[in-house]
Order: C-alpha cells, then sequence, then structure tokens
C-alpha cells in the first residue's frame, strides 16, 4: 500500500508539474526529485499510512488545481479532489491542510466563469460523509476503540511527550539538512534565468550567488567523505540565504518564477503544509520527518516547473550552469543521506555482536527495552510493543499496566539478559 500510495504520488506530481502548458521535462523532472528525496526514506515501502495520505492529497490538489484551469468538467473534478480529501483525513486525522486551502480558494475565486459553489457544497458534505461513516464502520467493528486511539490517545500525547521550540526547530533543521539540495536548486534556477536574461548586472548577481550558495554545495561534497557535524550547522545558516537570492531573482523574473496561478497555490500549500509541520512538531515530540513528505511534494514540484521554463526561455545551453550546480547538489544530498543510513546500521550491527560476545547469551534470552523491532528479530513476539506510544495507552487508562505482563516476562527463566540504549538504573 505505501508504495502503491507513491506512484500515486509521482503520477500526480507529473501531471501537475504539466498544469499550465508545461512541458513533459517539468513532470519528469517532479517525479526524480521527488524520488530521489531523502526525507521519503523508507515510507515507500513501510508499514505506515503516510504515503497513502500524501497521495491522496496530491491527487485532490491537481483535480482542484485543474477544474480552476478548465471549467468544463469543474463540478465532477471538484468532488473526486473532496473525496481524496476525505479519505486522506481517514487515513490521518491531520490531512487538513489541503481541503481547507482549497475551500478558501474555490470561495474566494470569482473569476468568470466562476466554479458554483454548489459544486464546492457537494464536495464538502461528501467529504464529511466519507470521513463520518469510515470512523463510524470502524467504531463499530472495533467497539469503540478507533476512537480512542486516533482521538483520546492523541489528545494526551502532547501533554505527554510536549514538544516546544527546541524540538520545532530540530524539525525544520533535519528537513533542510536532508533537502539542501531542494534548497541550492531553487535559487539557482533563479539565478540561471537571470543571468541569462539580464546581461551584465544580471550576470554578476548569478557569480555572486552561485559563489555563496556554493558553500552549501561544498558543504555536501566535504561531509560526502568527512560527515562533520560542524559543516552540517554551517550549511543550515548559509541555506537560509538561498531564500533570499531567490526573492531578488523573482523581483527580476517574476514571470518565468511565478507565472501563473497554479505555482501561486502550490506556494500557498507548500506554506501551508511547513506551518503545520512546525506545529506538530512544536506540540509533541511524535511528530518527526515523516510529517515533511508533503511539503517536499509541492516543493519538487515547483522546481520543476520553475526548471523547465528556465530551459525553454534561456536563449544558449550554456547559461543554464547554475543549474548544473543545484542538479549536483541534489545528488550529493540524497547519497550522503544513503551513506549516512548505511553507517547507521553497521554501527546498529557492530553494537549488537560486541553485546551478545560479552553476555554470552543466545538472542532469544534478551529483552530490549526500547527497541521492540529487534525483540522481534530475536523471536521474542511477545515482547514487540511500541514503548513511546504505550505509555500514552497507559497513561490514559486503554492499556493494561507493563507491569501486569512485562514483569512476568523479565522474571521467566528463558529470559536473561535486559538491554537498554541508557544508563539509568531502573526499568
Amino acid at each position: 500500500i505505501s508504495f502503491l500510495g507513491l506512484l500515486i504520488t509521482l503520477i500526480a506530481a507529473y501531471r501537475m508539474a504539466r498544469l499550465g502548458g508545461g512541458s513533459p521535462l517539468a513532470g519528469w523532472w517532479a517525479v526524480l526529485l521527488i524520488a530521489g528525496s531523502p526525507v521519503l526514506s523508507g515510507q515507500p515501502f513501510a508499514v505506515r499510512p503516510d504515503m497513502l495520505g500524501v497521495a491522496l492529497q496530491t491527487c485532490g490538489l491537481y483535480l482542484v488545481l485543474l477544474a480552476l484551469l478548465d471549467k468544463t468538467r469543474a463540478g465532477s473534478r471538484v468532488t473526486w479532489a473532496y473525496v481524496a480529501f476525505g479519505l486522506a483525513i481517514c487515513v490521518k486525522q491531520h490531512l487538513l491542510v489541503e481541503l481547507v486551502l482549497c475551500t478558501i480558494i474555490l470561495v474566494v475565486d470569482r473569476r468568470s466563469p466562476a466554479i458554483p459553489l454548489k459544486f464546492l457544497v457537494r464536495g464538502l458534505a461528501l467529504a464529511t460523509a466519507i470521513v463520518l461513516v469510515d470512523y463510524g464502520i470502524e467504531w463499530v467493528v472495533t467497539g469503540g476503540e478507533i476512537w480512542n486511539a486516533a482521538f483520546v490517545a492523541a489528545g494526551q500525547v502532547s501533554r505527554i511527550y510536549p514538544g516546544g521550540w527546541g524540538h520545532a526547530l530540530l524539525i525544520q533543521y533535519g528537513l533542510t539538512r536532508r533537502n539542501a539540495g531542494f534548497l541550492v536548486l531553487l535559487p539557482m534556477i533563479g539565478l540561471a534565468i537571470v543571468g541569462g536574461k539580464r546581461g551584465t548586472a544580471g550576470k554578476a548577481l548569478a557569480f555572486l550567488g552561485v559563489g555563496v550558495i556554493g558553500l552549501v554545495l561544498a558543504n555536501l561534497i566535504l561531509d560526502l567523505f568527512f560527515n562533520n557535524n560542524g559543516l552540517e550547522v554551517a550549511a543550515f545558516f548559509v541555506s537560509l540565504l538561498s531564500g533570499v537570492f531567490f526573492l531578488i531573482c523573482l523581483v527580476f523574473e517574476r514571470p518565468t518564477l511565478l507565472r501563473d496561478r497554479v505555482d501561486v497555490i502550490l506556494w500557498i500549500c507548500l506554506a501551508g503544509e511547513l506551518a503545520l509541520v512546525f506545529l506538530l512538531a512544536y506540540l509533541s515530540t511524535g511528530s518527526w520527518l515523516n510529517y515533511g513528505i508533503q511539503p517536499i511534494v509541492f516543493a519538487a514540484v515547483l522546481l520543476a516547473r520553475a526548471g523547465a521554463r528556465a530551459v525553454e526561455t534561456l536563449p544558449r545551453a550554456r547559461d543554464l550552469w547554475p543549474m548544473g550546480l543545484g542538479a549536483l547538489a541534489i545528488l550529493c544530498s540524497a547519497y550522503s543521506q544513503v551513506g549516512d543510513t548505511n553507517l547507521e546500521m553497521r554501527n546498529d550491527q557492530a553494537a549488537l555482536e560486541q553485546i551478545f560476545s560479552h553476555v554470552k547469551q543466545p538472542r532469544s534470552a534478551a529483552f530490549f527495552a526500547d527497541r521492540p523491532g529487534l525483540n522481534r528479530l530475536s523471536g521474542r513476539y511477545d515482547l514487540v510493543y511500541d514503548h513511546w506510544l504505550y505509555r500514552v495507552f497507559e497513561t490514559a487508562h486503554l492499556a493494561e499496566s507493563r507491569s501486569a505482563w512485562i514483569g512476568r516476562a523479565l522474571s521467566s527463566r528463558n529470559l536473561r539478559v535486559v538491554i537498554c540504549p541508557t544508563d539509568r538504573p531502573t526499568l
């Protein structure tokens, strides 16, 4: 299901990138940028609903944009868009941004011929009915436990695991670090256009911008060899300058970088999704980088649309050289994340081998306190539980106390070793 969600997302992104007369080049660039984003990580083959929710939201937004561009079948497109939005809420409760923003846009958009409000009302009613029916059926089937899990327990998370500004900034830093290539490519597209169309002054701005933003690229290349966290922090602050240079380019080449309503709406949705990620991270430490997949999809589509226009409008291929450096940054960023993941896996395996060579016990005799997946790999299915999440259900009185069953497991003869990731004296 997760991989199917990725495929649907890529198809919707391809078509979205081509809206308004975009070339196939824009569509394929959007597909490749999304598929190569390190933020996706293992989501396309994980037992998680994230990619399915992203696919539904992306399809819904694509249908709304299509309805705004072509009013001939606007009614059916808006209806199906809200079906997708309703199903997305059934997948994950917080997937509301596109539904809210598209509703506002459809109400505000009164251009002739405008989309009749009856289609919007019908879509909202249908999305509401889908959510109520879905959660109602799950309520009956699970005896009300779905409500407890999705809403009662979820409402306790921010109290038990509060996030705060530190965690919110950590998530923003993680998204920036994993998609430093996006932050390099975005201003590089603008600098290529300005440098190719604005004569000597444009070329001077292009060289200045490339010189500054090139520090991020240099960091990415050095990080491949040295894995220096200090370089990563420096890259984070330098990456902020990318937005400054893009805004400068936007002043000179707005018709190319921000051509039509599709681009404007995509930027609005991107800002809304990033704001939601920051809010969720501020409320709870349960929010992580997987919440940033949806904004990455929109960012990839915007980059692809702008990049394809640069190729079409610049008369000489050599004027695209800043974009070549941006593409190199995308490659280095993705490859660096693969290297980091591989190093983490090797370190974990080495730590396990060292532990079991020391305790001289079979793996089935060990209990990993905070790593339930390792209990499963050791064959101890009776000890597989989510340590972080169980506390939420336990506090909300939706699950029995862990002492009722972990105590029995720890006192059994076939369990000889308890492994904790910290040096705390109690379990």
